[in-house]
């Protein structure tokens, strides 16, 4: 298939009930051989996300033309944040750390919770993924990496800039995909007093 003629090509398997139901049988091979060697305006199918993943939208741009939602999130087109394997993580940390991108708080905790689970989950090994030179932080900006630490204490975001928290899913696996300290490593210090009751209003 010329790399110009996927769309095409993807209409042609969409519009045939057979080749559509082997698009989107579960745990289908023809899926996953079109996620990772379609082309879609000359990139992987991973690189879009589908025009109605509207909340995707900070992170990924919408796949240009005429949407089949399913087929085309069968064939890979992001219709929610997943990391399935190396690629998709390496790619997915270049995303949030490009400073040029906006992404809430709420999609930068979901996305570095995708790639804690992939960690977890055995899709990604740390040591295959080259650390990134700069983070996304709580704050919403890019921080470098020796300025960084993963949030592990809740409470301790409490004392520690905004902008050197990184925070989302598992923060062990994180720590270990970014190459990072957790924040516990970085903080130490003790209670000082025994404090004062307040209502919980007042705070």
């Amino acid at each position: 298939v010329r790399d110009d003629a996927w769309p095409t090509a993807l209409a042609l398997l969409a519009g045939q009930p057979e080749t559509r139901a082997a698009v989107l049988a579960p745990g289908s091979y023809t899926a996953w051989w079109l996620a990772r060697h379609a082309r879609l305006h000359g990139r992987r199918p991973g690189f879009w996300r589908l025009p109605s993943a509207t909340r995707l939208g900070a992170l990924y741009d919408p796949l240009p033309g005429p949407a089949d939602d399913a087929v085309l999130a069968a064939a890979g087109v992001r219709a929610a944040l997943a990391v399935a394997d190396r690629r998709d993580a390496a790619d997915l940390l270049a995303r949030l750390a490009d400073p040029d991108l906006r992404p809430d708080a709420a999609l930068v905790a979901d996305a570095h919770a995708a790639l804690a689970a992939a960690v977890v989950d055995g899709r990604v090994d740390p040591a295959d993924v080259d650390p990134p030179d700069r983070v996304r932080a709580l704050d919403g900006s890019v921080a470098d990496v020796a300025d960084a630490m993963v949030l592990d204490a809740p409470e301790l975001v409490a004392v520690l800039p905004a902008g050197e928290v990184v925070v989302g899913g598992d923060p062990r696996a994180l720590a270990d995909l970014l190459d990072l300290p957790t924040a516990s490593e970085i903080v130490d210090g003790e209670v000082a007093g025994t404090g004062r009751p307040v209502p919980w209003a007042a705070l």
